[in-house]
């Protein structure tokens, strides 16, 4: 995951930031990918190669928390919310420890 590998390559206090796809984005899910969701795992649709423009991630709060415990300070998150265009990303701002 990115925040692992952005956490080993940072210095220690460094701010992190990227988007993930969170809780907005259940209205395109299927029941399964819901339900593992909600359960706090990981959700991946790996009908392609990782990194193709159509690999599609779903990370649920309570799954970038256990990422970054013991690593990153988690400063800020911001849901994602439906837009006029579509939907936006998860934001999150992250400390390295």
């Amino acid at each position: 995951m990115v925040v692992g590998a952005l956490s080993r390559v940072s210095k220690t206090g460094a701010i992190i930031l990227l988007t993930t796809h969170g809780e907005v984005f259940k209205e395109i899910m299927t029941k399964a990918e819901i339900a593992q969701y909600d359960s706090g795992d990981l959700v991946t649709r790996a009908n392609v190669v990782e990194g193709h423009r159509v690999y599609t991630a779903f990370q649920p709060k309570s799954f970038m928390h256990k990422l970054v415990e013991g690593k990153c300070e988690t400063l800020k998150h911001t849901a994602g919310i439906k837009e006029s265009w579509g939907a936006s990303q998860d934001l999150w701002i992250f400390k390295k420890i």
